[in-house]
């Protein structure tokens, strides 16, 4: 929502897209998503990304990549 109280579209994500990966770090998260058309939502506890993460070096890679391709994705809308 933008200052006015609008809502503001900020990314529109495809099939197999992660969202909300930065809640790893145990931080309240301050967006939130809308599906434009029917969605099928896994929701992974913090708990279980944390340990996969520790265990699996690849993993820990993607959601990097993930976070820092979004990171560079706002600083083209600012």
């Amino acid at each position: 929502m933008s200052g006015a109280g609008e809502k503001r579209g900020m990314f529109i994500f495809g099939a197999g897209t992660l969202l909300n990966e930065d809640c790893v770090n145990g931080g309240k998260i301050s967006v939130s998503a809308e599906a434009l058309r029917d969605s099928e939502i896994l929701r992974i506890e913090r708990g279980v990304v944390k340990a996969a993460c520790a265990r699996d070096a690849d993993l820990s890679a993607a959601l990097l990549d993930s976070l820092s391709l979004k990171v560079r994705r706002l600083y083209h809308l600012m």
